[in-house]
């Protein structure tokens, strides 16, 4: 499987995938800390929110990266591996949205931010499950899960803004209709964990990736070509 990922990261970059959203959340960045500097953890916060977006991009990219011939062929290079193959995919997004991990964690501390271990550790744990939330999020409004273009866009852009918006909805909703919520992506839990570390924080976000990627990957293998 690692040399499936290597394969999804060459033709990646050899299709030159990165430099959209790449050059978008450098702008992004430089709309967090150009203005000057912000508190450690509220500069991570804001990174996050953009972070999340980033990876729906990053994870969409690459699980719609081939043209459907050559979809088939590696699939079938690898004995028709279907989970293996969208597996692969995910690690390959997930490597990506590392690099852009490290730099988020890096670039306060190149102004006059104060070393903070404890943040740093806490941002990392934090930011990863909200890029694997992100890459999730598009696997679930993928082709082969989702039939209709439009609908795939539609709701992936619903699922956005809800999931980023939560506690402000969530606070408006009446109490009876507050569960409807917890179907979105958990990012909530993962920008609570940078100020606040503890295990429901850390874990929810994991639990829900983990079981939404294993629920996504049973429909795919089911449609699969």
């Amino acid at each position: 499987m690692i040399q499936l990922t290597e394969f999804f990261l060459f033709y990646y970059y050899k299709n030159n995938r990165y430099i959209l959203p790449i050059a978008l959340y450098g702008l992004s960045i430089y709309f967090v800390y150009g203005a000057g500097n912000i508190p450690l953890a509220d500069g991570y916060s804001l990174t996050s929110v953009f972070l999340f977006i980033f990876s729906v991009w990053t994870g969409y990219s690459f699980i719609e990266l081939e043209e459907i011939t050559l979809q088939k062929l590696t699939v079938l290079h690898y004995k028709g591996k279907v989970k293996r193959y969208y597996i692969a995919k995910v690690a390959a997004a997930w490597l990506v949205s590392l690099i852009i991990i490290l730099f988020n964690l890096s670039i306060p501390f190149l102004g006059t931010s104060i070393f903070d271990l404890k943040t740093l550790v806490s941002a990392f744990v934090a930011q990863n499950s909200i890029a694997l939330l992100g890459i999730v999020t598009a696997m679930f409004f993928n082709i082969k899960v989702v039939k209709d273009k439009s609908i795939a866009l539609i709701g992936t852009f619903i699922v956005i803004v809800i999931s980023l918006a939560f506690k402000s909805i969530y606070d408006r909703l009446p109490s009876k209709l507050g569960w409807v919520l917890f179907g979105f992506p958990p990012i909530s839990f993962s920008l609570d964990l940078i100020n606040k570390f503890n295990f429901t924080n850390l874990l929810v976000p994991y639990i829900y990736f983990i079981i939404t990627l294993i629920c996504c990957l049973k429909i795919i293998e089911k449609n699969s070509f």
